[in-house]
């Protein structure tokens, strides 16, 4: 949902069927025009909620859809840490919670920041849960007990490491390894569970067309998956267990 024509922030979600191929058909809108604001969902039939964005200022609203049903946009509640600022987070779900990194303006200089999360059954503003090393632009995805956060920036400067927690707690981050490829930001990761990929994004000079793979229950470094057909950056993925979509700007 959202996004940025290169001179108006939108409003628009539209929605696709993961099963097919075929364009984007318009689902609704949401209560801002703005970019920057990442999703997470509760799974099939579900809710997606639409954390933050940034739309001329930072919106700390959070958004949430019933994926059944089309053209109704409701206020779940507000993003967490007032300082984490309100987009460009990075974001996890195990089906019950959902885990936010913290925003642009959040992290700095090797700080670490609390990471929010809601529950998608209920509306109410997120908590704080424990402390990440992950700034603005992280990648994320989790599963049924662990939430991964990899790269994004501090301070503007892009990072390699990977971190990951108990989904279900409130617990500081643990390290998981380094991201091979080196730095990278402004991307997001798709998973099944089980295998996690990570797609496109930045670096500090250059917009990515590579994707790099890790095993969701183990600690390592990522490997190389192989590149996309083109550079994309400010990726956003969607998936179930047979296919993956994914979409992003081609510029950086």
């Amino acid at each position: 949902g959202g996004g940025y024509t290169g001179s108006a922030y939108v409003n628009v979600i539209d929605y696709i069927s993961i099963a097919s191929l075929n364009d984007a058909e318009d689902f609704g809108d949401l209560n801002n025009s703005m970019y920057y604001c990442r999703a997470e969902s509760s799974g099939a039939g579900g809710r997606i909620v639409f954390y933050g964005g940034y739309g001329g200022s930072d919106i700390r609203q959070i958004d949430y859809i019933t994926t059944a049903t089309t053209g109704t946009v409701e206020d779940f509640g507000d993003t967490h840490d007032s300082s984490a600022a309100g987009s460009a987070h990075g974001a996890s779900s195990n089906g019950t919670r959902g885990v936010f990194s913290s925003g642009v303006g959040g992290a700095a200089g090797g700080s670490r920041q609390s990471w929010g999360y809601i529950t998608f059954a209920s509306t109410n503003n997120a908590d704080d849960g424990g402390n990440l090393t992950a700034g603005s632009n992280a990648g994320g995805c989790g599963n049924s007990s662990r939430a991964i956060f990899a790269g994004g920036a501090q301070s503007g400067t892009p990072q390699d490491w990977i971190e990951y927690f108990n989904i279900t707690s409130n617990d500081n981050s643990s390290p998981f390894g380094d991201i091979t490829g080196g730095v990278r930001k402004s991307f997001d990761i798709a998973t099944d569970g089980t295998k996690a990929v990570f797609v496109g994004g930045e670096n500090a000079s250059a917009t990515l067309d590579t994707m790099e793979n890790i095993t969701v229950a183990s600690t390592n470094n990522s490997t190389s998956g192989g590149d996309l057909s083109s550079i994309r950056n400010r990726t956003a993925t969607v998936e179930n267990n047979a296919s993956c979509v994914f979409w992003g700007t081609t510029s950086s």
